[in-house]
């Protein structure tokens, strides 16, 4: 049991990097088609 606490953690922690990668991404593109649909 105690291994599995480990593992829960390091899920957790690379599911919440990749949605702040995700969230950052999103906003990068968003930055870029509204500059491109601007100009």
């Amino acid at each position: 049991r105690k291994s599995f606490v480990p593992f829960f953690n390091k899920v957790c922690f690379y599911s919440v990097i990749e949605i702040i990668l995700f969230f950052h991404v999103n906003i990068i593109c968003s930055r870029l088609l509204t500059s491109m649909f601007l100009s």
